[in-house]
C-alpha cells in the first residue's frame, strides 16, 4: 500500500479543470489554423493539447460538442469587447454601432486574438450553421440602434465598412497607418451621430 507521502507531485497538485478547457480549445484553435478542419479529431486535440482523450472527454463529450464550444468562445469574446465600449460611450445614438466599429478595427490588439479569429473563420465556412448565433447577436445589436436612428444606411454602412476593415486585418494584405486609421474610424463614426426617429 502506497502511504500518502510517496504521492506523486502530480496526484497532489489541485485539478485546474478550466485551464485544462482552454488548452483544449487553444489546441482546436492551432489545429484549425494549421490544417483546417479535417485535422480536428478528439484524438489530434488531445495530443496537441497534451491530455488524455478520456480527460478530453470529461469536458466535451464530441468534436461537434468542441467546436461548438470554441464558436461560442469567440462570440463571447467580441461581444464582450462591443458591450464594455457601448456601456462606456455618453451618447445614445448609435452607441453600439460605435462600439462595433471600434471593437472591429483595434487591429487584433489582445494576445492570440488573431489566430482566434482564424480559427472562426475556418469554422464557418466549413460549417455553415456557426454564423447562427453571431448573426442573431448582430441583427439585435443593430436593431437596438436602428429603433431610435432614421438613417438605417448610414449605419448599415459603418457595421460594413467595420467588417471590411477587420477583415483587411485579419488578412493582413493592407497596412495602414495609425494616423489614416484613427481618420477613418472618425469618419465612420460620423455615420453613427444620426437623429433620432420621432415620436
Amino acid at each position: 500500500m502506497v502511504s500518502s507521502g510517496s504521492m506523486s507531485e502530480a496526484h497532489r497538485r489541485p485539478k485546474q479543470p478550466l485551464l485544462i478547457r482552454d488548452r483544449l480549445l487553444s489546441a482546436t484553435i492551432d489545429l484549425l489554423v494549421e490544417e483546417g478542419i479535417g485535422a480536428v479529431t478528439l484524438n489530434s486535440v488531445a495530443t496537441r493539447a497534451g491530455v488524455s482523450k478520456g480527460g478530453l472527454q470529461h469536458h466535451f463529450s464530441s468534436k461537434e460538442e468542441l467546436l461548438e464550444a470554441l464558436s461560442a468562445k469567440v462570440l463571447q469574446h467580441f461581444t464582450g469587447q462591443v458591450a464594455t465600449l457601448a456601456e462606456s460611450d455618453t451618447d445614445a445614438q448609435g452607441r453600439n454601432t460605435r462600439a462595433y466599429l471600434r471593437a472591429s478595427a483595434d487591429g487584433f490588439a489582445e494576445s492570440g486574438e488573431r489566430e482566434l479569429w482564424k480559427a472562426a473563420m475556418m469554422l464557418i465556412m466549413a460549417r455553415p450553421e456557426f454564423r447562427t448565433p453571431y448573426q442573431e447577436w448582430e441583427s439585435g445589436s443593430l436593431n437596438t440602434d436602428l429603433a431610435q436612428c432614421e438613417d438605417p444606411i448610414g449605419l448599415l454602412l459603418c457595421r460594413l465598412a467595420a467588417d471590411g476593415l477587420w477583415l483587411a486585418d485579419l488578412l493582413g494584405h493592407r497596412a495602414i497607418p495609425p494616423a489614416q486609421r484613427a481618420e477613418l474610424v472618425r469618419r465612420l463614426e460620423q455615420l453613427t451621430h444620426c437623429r433620432p426617429q420621432q415620436a
